[in-house]
């Protein structure tokens, strides 16, 4: 079954091609637009991060920071995953950042599990199917590809759960000779969680209700690809 190869106009802010002449081309993901006990100390060897952060949620530098916010900032999402607290889960933290503090506040009020989760989730999906693909994925996958990213934008996960809120407030101080100024900058951060199984078994009904005619090498891809999917996801 062929589709409109055209991502989806409410994909299109999130998603882009970036492509040059005789290189290969990719699809690159912006930042998403993305509470566990606090500790008293970072994890060994992210202490030096407490002093570009100037206030918190928390309150005043030097207060407490959980650690899902330490590890999601200096080794990304399979860091927090790695607690032993998410081993049964997988983890997935929407972040965004800039000055106002206030339209910060109302985007993390508005944020809706059942509506913005899909979103998460398609990017994920995404990155998996980069990570494995040899070719462009259009060419290694057909239309299986942006198939399965579109239906995965557009789905309901069952079980999705928010589970904290964070912010930091850290100063940037610019590169020598830059002619900005240092600028106090807002992070903040949604930590969603959902059970391995259910999204394992929801990501498979996704792949399984795919139609298309795919070639004999895009279909030993797609094979492929399925076997392996959560190797690494």
């Amino acid at each position: 079954m062929k589709i409109n190869r055209a991502m989806p106009a409410f994909l299109a802010g999130l998603l882009f091609l970036a492509s040059c002449a005789g290189e290969p081309r990719k699809i690159i993901f912006d930042p998403a637009a993305s509470v566990d006990p606090l500790t008293a100390n970072p994890p060994a060897g992210q202490e030096a991060d407490l002093l570009s952060i100037i206030e918190s949620q928390s309150g005043p530098a030097g207060a407490l920071i959980p650690d899902w916010v330490y590890l999601f900032i200096n080794g990304g999402i399979k860091s927090v995953e790695a607690l032993g607290r998410y081993s049964e889960k997988y983890v997935f933290i929407a972040e965004n950042r800039g000055k106002n503090f206030d339209a910060l506040s109302q985007w993390v009020t508005s944020f809706a599990v059942e509506q913005d989760f899909s979103i998460l989730a398609a990017e994920r999906i995404e990155k998996r199917l980069l990570a494995a693909a040899k070719l462009y994925p259009d060419d290694e996958y057909g239309d299986f590809f942006e198939n399965l990213v579109k239906s995965a934008s557009d789905a309901d996960y069952a079980g999705a759960v928010r589970e904290g809120t964070f912010w930091i407030k850290r100063r940037e101080v610019p590169q020598e000779g830059a002619e900005t100024t240092a600028a106090e900058i807002y992070d903040f951060f949604i930590l969603v969680g959902i059970d391995k199984i259910t999204l394992q078994n929801r990501i498979r009904e996704l792949m399984g209700d795919i139609i298309i005619t795919p070639t004999k090498d895009q279909e030993a891809a797609i094979n492929n690809v399925q076997q392996s999917f959560f190797e690494g996801f």
